[in-house]
Order: structure tokens, then C-alpha cells, then sequence
């Protein structure tokens, strides 16, 4: 059923309008909304059972896809009551916190295993790979129980369930009946302003906290990109091609943020290969790299910002 104006007038005394999802063909902002919802808690609910049978990337995608259905719901708060929704919010952040760990793990692993197999021989004295595969397959059988924990628990449960309500009921506000090619591009042109903030501060060379602020400027642009792709089968092209000048910009702040967390790893295991008269010198020289790759990152910003904020890429949500 396509949310119409006329089904507005019918709203209950909230001020919200119950309706079912409607299909692809709908033109109201609500229904582009919910279909997009709607795919990504199929999503969700793909990748859990993906996570139960140990498939690769599993938890990646199960927070990803998350994440998605999360940002969806803050950057479009106009179109929903927030009484229902801010809950699974709520919900939603918390579960890809408790992913995390499985996750990093994964990540970590991989990466400095590979930075260790690209030193020069001399370079690599001791037993470090061997150290780093032991830590991590504790670390990451830990992680993948306290995981698995997550989506057996009871908040998991009730995260689904709600979920499942939202799209069986969806709360939608009236703003929700307009028409989806001019309402949405409102709510990302918010977002956008959000990250223009965010990204000031990142790219202040002398904010002693500006690892954090970088941090912040790439959840910012994730948020941002995923209002987008909400916005996407409404607005077509401009919202495409928007998204796609945010990418290389988008890229930098990942990696940059990569780099922060993979020092973070490389400190504590030098600590711990010298605190086993182990040679920690390999996981020294990762640290050194990174901390030189990071800085370049930091100087390349400004750049690719600009170029991700032309004028033209914009032109959509004016």
C-alpha cells in the first residue's frame, strides 16, 4: 500500500501514520524509506546466520548492514515518530559496539600478518609471526564467543523484533507522504552539514586530539553516504555521482583510522614480545610505517576534501 495524502489524514492521535511497506514503484519519501529499510534488515537477519556458521566477512557485513539500517533511521527522523525508533537506535549502536571486537580482530590479523610478509629480511628477526597468530587466534575466538553471546541475548531478540514491527507498522510522520525527489534530498543536505562540521575539525594540523577527530569525520561520512543511497532510487544520478565524489576522501579518513587502531595492536604486541625476551624490533618498524603513512593521510586531506565538496557534486541538495 503506497503512503498517500490521503491515508495522512487518517493518522492517529500521535500524529503518525500506520501503513504497511510498499512496493519499489512508490514515489513518497516514507515508502522509498521503508523499502530501503526493508532490504537491509533482510540483510541482517542473512548475515546472523552467517555469523552462527562461521562464513567469512560474516560479521563485517552483519554490522554493516547495521549500521546502514541505523543511519537510515537518524538522518531520516522527519519521516518517523521517534517514540518507536529512537530505541532501535539505540539497539543498533549497541550491537555493532559488541561486534567490534570480532571484527577488529579479523582486520588486525590480516593486516599486520601482511606487513610483516612485505618486510625485507633483515628486517624480520624473531618469531613474530608466529607471535602474532597466536595472539590473535585467542583474541579472535574470544571475540567470535562474546558474538555469538550478542545475537543469543535477549536485547538482540528484542532488536529484531522490533525491527520486524517497524516495517509490519511503520510509524510514519506526515512529512512522510511527500513526494520522495524533494523531501529526502532535505535530510541529507542535514547530514551533509553535520559532516562539513566534523570535517573542519579533522583537518585542524594542531588539534592534539585529531586522531579523534578524523575518527569522527569518517563515522560522519559514513552516515552520510548511507542517507544518500536512501536517496538514491528517488533522485537517481546526482545523488550517484555525489556519492562517488566522496569516495576517494571517504577512503583516506578508513584507512587513516586503520592505522590508529593497528598501532594501538603493534604497541601492545612489541610489549609483549619484550616482556618474553622475544626481538620486538619488526612490530617497530609496522608502528614507524604507519605512524609515517598516517601523517601523509593527514596531509592529503585537505585536497581530497575539496574535491569531494565541488560545488556541482552538491547541486542536488540546494
Amino acid at each position: 500500500m503506497t503512503v498517500t495524502r490521503e491515508s495522512v489524514a487518517a493518522a492517529d492521535q500521535r500524529g503518525v501514520v500506520d501503513v504497511p511497506a510498499s512496493g519499489a514503484e512508490a514515489e513518497s519519501a516514507g515508502a522509498v524509506l521503508l523499502d530501503y529499510i526493508a532490504a537491509h534488515v533482510q540483510k541482517i537477519a542473512e548475515h546472523e546466520q552467517g555469523v552462527r556458521d562461521y562464513a567469512p566477512d560474516s560479521v563485517h557485513q552483519l554490522r554493516v548492514n547495521a549500521r546502514r539500517v541505523r543511519s537510515a533511521l537518524q538522518a531520516y527522523r522527519p519521516l518517523l515518530d521517534r517514540q518507536p525508533t529512537d530505541p532501535l537506535v539505540d539497539g543498533l549502536r549497541t550491537l555493532g559496539r559488541e561486534l567490534a571486537p570480532a571484527r577488529d580482530a579479523e582486520v588486525l590479523r590480516e593486516r599486520i600478518l601482511t606487513g610483516l610478509a612485505a618486510l625485507e629480511p633483515p628486517l624480520l628477526v624473531g618469531p613474530a609471526k608466529a607471535e602474532v597468530a597466536r595472539h590473535f587466534a585467542r583474541t579472535e575466538a574470544e571475540a567470535r564467543a562474546a558474538a555469538l553471546a550478542t545475537l543469543d541475548g535477549e536485547e538482540y531478540a528484542m532488536l529484531r523484533a522490533g525491527l520486524d514491527e517497524l516495517l509490519a507498522r511503520p510509524p510514519l510522520t506526515e512529512r512522510a507522504a511527500r513526494p520522495a525527489d524533494r523531501e529526502l534530498p532535505r535530510s541529507v543536505r542535514k547530514t551533509a552539514r553535520r559532516l562539513k562540521k566534523a570535517v573542519k575539525a579533522a583537518l585542524d594540523p594542531d588539534d592534539p586530539q585529531r586522531d579523534e577527530a578524523v575518527h569522527q569525520a569518517r563515522k560522519s561520512g559514513k552516515r552520510l553516504r548511507y542517507a544518500t543511497e536512501v536517496a538514491k532510487p528517488a533522485v537517481g544520478k546526482p545523488a550517484k555521482r555525489f556519492t562517488k565524489g566522496l569516495k576517494g576522501f571517504q577512503s583516506a579518513l578508513g584507512e587513516h583510522q586503520d592505522m590508529v587502531v593497528a598501532r594501538t595492536a603493534l604497541r601492545e604486541l612489541g610489549a609483549r614480545a619484550h616482556g618474553a625476551g622475544e626481538d620486538c624490533f619488526p612490530f617497530g618498524v609496522l608502528y614507524g610505517e604507519d605512524a609515517a603513512l598516517a601523517r601523509r593521510r593527514e596531509e592529503e586531506l585537505p585536497q581530497l576534501w575539496a574535491k569531494a565538496w565541488r560545488a556541482k557534486n552538491r547541486k542536488w541538495l540546494a
